[in-house]
Parts: structure tokens; sequence; C-alpha cells
């Protein structure tokens, strides 16, 4: 597990691409509706199921609103379903100079716990590419409301590679499980379909 200043860099990182993704929702509406709390997610929280336990829930999506998207996180043998995806395709919609795409869901969990997912995909070029030589790719879950200790906190290795196909997004490969001691690589997969009012 990593520690120290390691530790606080990687929850640093975490909540600010967090918060650049909202702030890029927010001209259009779109992403995780909040209403007082972080997570207050429109549409079905989502189920997990595995090693954090089994939940669900359900909040009904208003008729007529906006599709919120979806996506399915798979690590190891525990799967977390979402009935949110909310995207920023680009540098103007992510307002990074090296973000090419933002991708966000969250939800909360039979124990209380919020969990959010982010999919990033960087371009240090500056190119605004989602693939070539500079573009790096990152999934990770964290419960970000307990740093000090998370029930889950996953982040992707280096041979993870993220695939962008109109709204919708894939990914395959490994992953770290921060919340346990040591590094085991742990075979993982993403899918995910961009909600109605993802920004461009």
């Amino acid at each position: 597990m990593t520690t120290g200043a390691a530790e606080t860099g990687r929850w640093l990182a975490a909540a600010g691409a967090f918060l650049i993704v909202m702030i890029a929702m927010a001209g259009c509406g779109t992403g995780a509706a909040t209403d007082g709390a972080p997570g207050a997610s429109s549409g079905v929280p989502g189920t997990t199921a595995g090693a954090s336990g089994a939940s669900s829930g359900s909040v009904a999506n208003p008729p007529g609103a906006p599709d919120p998207g979806h996506s399915t996180l798979t690590i190891g043998d525990t799967v977390w379903t979402f009935a949110n995806f909310s995207c920023a395709f680009g540098h103007a919609a992510t307002r990074s100079d090296t973000s090419s795409f933002s991708g966000l869901s969250d939800l909360y969990n039979d124990q209380g716990r919020y969990l959010y997912m982010l999919v990033d995909i960087d371009d240090e070029t500056g190119q605004d590419r989602y693939e070539g030589a500079g573009v790096s790719y990152d999934i990770s879950i964290v419960d970000l409301q307990h740093p000090d200790a998370p029930e889950v906190d996953f982040g992707s290795r280096q041979d993870l590679v993220v695939h962008i196909d109109g709204d919708a997004a894939t990914a395959e490969g490994s992953f770290d499980d921060f919340s346990t001691d040591g590094s085991e690589e742990i075979p993982g997969s993403f899918e995910g379909l961009c909600g109605e009012r993802s920004r461009r």
C-alpha cells in the first residue's frame, strides 16, 4: 500500500481530477446530480458485488429527462454497475491542456461509502488525441470520503488502454488494489456509454 507523501499526492490528484470533471459538466447540467451531498446520482445508483459486498437501490429518472448514461467496471471478481456516466470530450470540454477525455460515474454502496470512478485519457503533447505516442490512460475507483481507511481504492496499471468510439468507451488492462498491502496485478475491464448531456 502506498504511504506518506506518495499516498497524499495520489489522493490529491484524484480529488483534483474529480473537480475538473465536475466543473466541466456544470456548464451543461451534466454529471452526477448533487443536492447538498456528493454522489446523489440521478437514475439507479447501481450495484456492486464481490469483495465490497452487494448493494443496490433505485431512484427514478424523471420522464423525459436526458439519459444519464451507464457504465460497468470489473476488477477481478468484483463488478460495479453505475447508472450514470458523464463525459467530457476534448480539451475545451475537460478544461485542461492535456486531458483529451474524462468520464465520471458514482454511487453510494450499502455501507454508505461514496464511490466514484474516473476514466481519463491524457495527451502530454497537447494534440488532444485518444491514442499514439505520449497518450496515457487511467481508470480509478475510490472511496473518496475515507482516504485514511478506504474500503475501495483501485488504480489501473500502465498496460490499460481505453478506446473511444462515439459515445462509447471500453478498456482492458490490469489494476492495483491500494487498499491492501502489497501490489497484486488484477485483471480488469470497463465499458460505458456517455450520458446525453456529456460535453464536447
